[in-house]
């Protein structure tokens, strides 16, 4: 499988999402799920605090207890189901309170409009590089981030003089291709920050 850089990380051109485990599939089918996907070069799944950790953390791989060659996870903050309780998105509580520890963390920042306000970019970012000074985490990146977002989010890096995103998950596919136009893919190019697409083969949901 080829991998490429994210950040500090290598990680497999093909990543796995999450989503249904815990929720369409039990705990024996997420197993035999993950280690097919382990036996296929996969080492990047796509987790969040809604779904995913809790299933994939049982199954030796994603996380510390894993065996050499079989560790991996990408976890995203900040994103609940509704009712849900929990300090807003981008909030540094939001990044730092997770139960289970994650290779590369994900920010997504409030919608607009919202009723919560929002957390300065310098915030998060520095409640993240603090996570990755204490070895909590590996990596960190974003999601749902417009072209502006990324150009802030560049500023803010450089005026808390913490390392910015890496990467940014939108969603992009053969059919739903804005990325292309909505200028994300040219702040990426502009900032050499990855990009991660989620439902790349679409969805029902």
């Amino acid at each position: 499988m080829e991998q490429r850089a994210l950040g500090s990380l290598q990680v497999s051109v093909i990543g796995l999402g999450c989503n249904n485990f815990g929720m369409m599939i039990d705990a024996d089918a997420t197993k035999a799920v993950v280690d097919a996907a382990f036996d296929a070069g996969i080492n990047y799944f796509d987790t969040a605090e809604s779904y995913g950790p809790r299933s994939v953390g049982g199954v030796p791989g994603p996380g510390p207890e894993g065996p050499p060659g079989r560790r991996a996870g990408g976890q995203q903050v900040g994103l609940r189901h509704q009712g849900q309780p929990g300090p807003a998105r981008g909030h540094p509580g939001a990044a730092g309170g997770q139960p289970h520890p994650a290779r590369h963390r994900l920010h997504r920042p409030l919608p607009a409009p919202s009723a919560r306000p929002r957390t300065p970019q310098e915030e998060t970012l520095g409640a993240l590089a603090e996570l990755k000074a204490e070895g909590k985490i590996r990596e960190i990146g974003c999601t749902h981030f417009t072209a502006a977002e990324l150009d802030d989010s560049v500023r803010a890096a450089g005026a808390k003089s913490v390392p910015g995103y890496p990467s940014v998950q939108n969603h992009y596919s053969l059919l739903t291709r804005g990325a292309e136009t909505d200028g994300v893919f040219d702040a990426c190019r502009r900032h050499g920050i990855a990009f991660v697409p989620y439902f790349p083969l679409e969805s029902a949901c």
